[in-house]
């Protein structure tokens, strides 16, 4: 509630557990919408109208935590501001690769910079870190441990399903594609036949009629 309550809020804080904690809920939501739409459904326009939806919706949210966690780490407005203008810069950097024909390396370079990323949002507070008990610690684990797996869960399923409903559609293609090519087939043959028994008959009065010209 907090996340919603926050979202333009561009100059407080917002610590580690509530950074981490609202993009688990929020893959969570993305992979519900994609099971929901492709099991129950059997729609994928449906599974990216919506997750397009939501996406627009939590942008402005997830731009404001992100710049929250940010200031919570110590991090002046200079190097937030280099920070949020990064992906310009990687851009040009996939742009330079592609020019010296090194495009080999930018799936590394791309992972050097979430690395990155990763890093500057997981570091400690730099005012005030609150202090959980074993028991919260436990209870925080065992929570998102439950979450991340139904997650994995539902992508997996609605995966399969996918992958299931193209191998169908696949194969129904190819039959199609055969019985075409089958019915070509007969029809070249047929009129192939049609085309020599014509040819024969028309020897044949040929070779009757040439007596009676003699």
């Amino acid at each position: 509630m907090r996340y919603w309550r926050e979202a333009f809020d561009f100059h407080s804080g917002a610590y580690r557990l509530d950074f981490w904690w609202v993009h688990i809920v929020n893959t969570f939501i993305f992979a519900s919408i994609l099971f929901v739409s492709i099991i129950f459904f059997n729609s994928w326009s449906l599974a990216t109208k919506l997750s397009g939806t939501f996406s627009i919706l939590i942008t402005i949210p997830n731009l404001s935590l992100f710049i929250r966690r940010l200031r919570d780490t110590g991090f002046p407005v200079q190097t937030i501001m280099f920070v949020l203008m990064s992906p310009s810069l990687l851009g040009v950097s996939f742009g330079i690769l592609a020019s010296f024909r090194l495009v080999i390396l930018a799936p590394i370079a791309f992972l050097i910079y979430f690395g990155w990323l990763i890093y500057l949002v997981s570091r400690r507070s730099a005012y005030w870190t609150p202090t959980l008990s074993k028991k919260q610690k436990s209870f925080y684990a065992a929570l998102i441990s439950a979450v991340m797996i139904l997650t994995a869960c539902f992508q997996v399923t609605a995966l399969k399903h996918v992958t299931h409903e193209f191998r169908a559609a696949a194969q129904k293609y190819i039959q199609e594609q055969r019985q075409v090519n089958e019915n070509r087939g007969k029809s070249a043959s047929s009129s192939y036949s049609t085309k020599n028994g014509s040819m024969s008959s028309s020897t044949q009065e040929t070779d009757d009629n040439t007596p009676e010209a003699s």
